[in-house]
């Protein structure tokens, strides 16, 4: 296990899921879809996926949270 202690700095954009990052608006690292990745790429407006705390919990409300299933899935890692 490695923990990269360097990214606790407030120049570093790598958080947790659902975390509030340390600027003067709050955005939280949300998961988002491939289509909304793929309709930001071809829109060319990375603002659309940034999200205000508020915005999160309507999102979660509105969508459920995408970032449950990763708490259930079980993967295997190959042998080295």
């Amino acid at each position: 296990m490695l923990i990269d202690w360097s990214q606790n700095d407030r120049n570093k954009t790598t958080v947790s899921v659902y975390s509030l990052r340390a600027t003067p608006a709050p955005t939280a690292s949300t998961p988002v879809s491939w289509e909304e990745v793929r309709a930001v790429s071809g829109a060319g407006d990375p603002a659309s996926l940034s999200f205000l705390a508020h915005e999160v919990l309507a999102r979660v409300a509105r969508t459920g949270d995408m970032f449950a299933p990763v708490l259930t899935h079980v993967q295997e890692l190959p042998g080295l």
